[in-house]
């Protein structure tokens, strides 16, 4: 009876938790954290180490890789269940662990020739600072994976909304930290390892941006 009132209280407990210390002490026992294949756990449940989606359906390589293996990965929607992931986290003192599904990969460190000449294109492609490009045995898998840093991102979207209360935040920048994932088993990363040069050509740089697009599909 309780899973299935969970639904219509959930927002309030969640909301006693974040704003009074005394009612928190005693929800924290109680929240409920929906299983992407459906049901509950309990705070009590959770392993050290839990994986969250924002949308299930957006994000299904990524949520698909992460059952696969064994990780507990739970649902959490909106800007409220983050923050209480946050106070979770602060309150263990760092032995509780969130990240979303694509923030990081397990898999046996892999390699490709001509890794150096993959990164610069890649960085090149994404145009962001600080983006790293690691090589993953990942077996019969996507070709590429796109990872962002946790920690990177939940400050980047603290940032966000702080901006919509004060107008000032919005001059601050937080620029997103990113990590490519080759999965070096594919014959399509290999393929292009293989044929790259110092100067690619068009159609490489064509099939990178492809893949790309797909990871963040």
């Amino acid at each position: 009876f309780y899973e299935e009132s969970w639904p219509a209280i959930e927002y309030f407990a969640r909301y006693g938790y974040l704003t009074e210390e005394k009612f928190a002490k005693r929800v924290e026992p109680v929240l409920l954290f929906e299983k992407v294949e459906g049901g509950f756990y309990s705070q009590k449940e959770l392993d050290k180490e839990v994986y969250y989606t924002t949308d299930p359906e957006a994000q299904a390589a990524y949520v698909k890789r992460q059952v696969k293996r064994g990780a507990q990965v739970i649902v959490m929607r909106d800007e409220i269940s983050t923050a209480v992931m946050q106070k979770m986290m602060l309150k263990s003192g760092g032995e509780q662990q969130f990240f979303r599904v694509d923030a990081k990969i397990e898999g046996e460190e892999g390699k490709l020739d001509n890794l150096d000449k993959l990164e610069a294109l890649f960085q090149d492609l994404i145009a962001a600072k600080d983006t790293k490009v690691e090589v993953r045995a990942l077996g019969d898998e996507l070709p590429l994976y796109l990872l962002e840093d946790e920690q990177n991102r939940s400050i980047r979207e603290m940032q966000e909304r702080y901006a919509q209360i004060n107008p000032d935040m919005k001059t601050v920048d937080v620029p997103a930290k990113y990590t490519v994932v080759l999965n070096s088993d594919h014959a399509l990363i290999q393929k292009m390892a293989e044929s790259i040069t110092d100067e690619p050509s068009e159609k490489l740089r064509g099939l990178g941006r492809h893949l790309l697009a797909l990871a963040l599909l």
